[in-house]
């Protein structure tokens, strides 16, 4: 699947990447590349949905992050 939004750091529990998309759903960034975890930058990530819920952090579901695109 596709996501796009913008990437977000928080220090929540050590600190966390997010993706919130232009709907407001956040998603945990999982496996992305150190190029991709770039603060306030807008993206096009692709990849999927982990399965079992939410991570340490509870911010919204785990996106396991295959490929990305900067869209700024």
């Amino acid at each position: 699947s596709t996501y796009i939004g913008t990437i977000e750091r928080t220090d929540i529990e050590g600190g966390h990447w997010l993706l919130r998309t232009d709907q407001g759903v956040v998603y945990q960034l999982k496996g992305a590349p150190a190029s991709l975890l770039v603060d306030g930058r807008r993206a096009e990530v692709k990849g999927s949905l982990a399965e079992g819920g939410f991570g340490l952090a509870m911010m919204g579901d785990i996106l396991e992050v295959k490929s990305h695109r900067f869209l700024d």
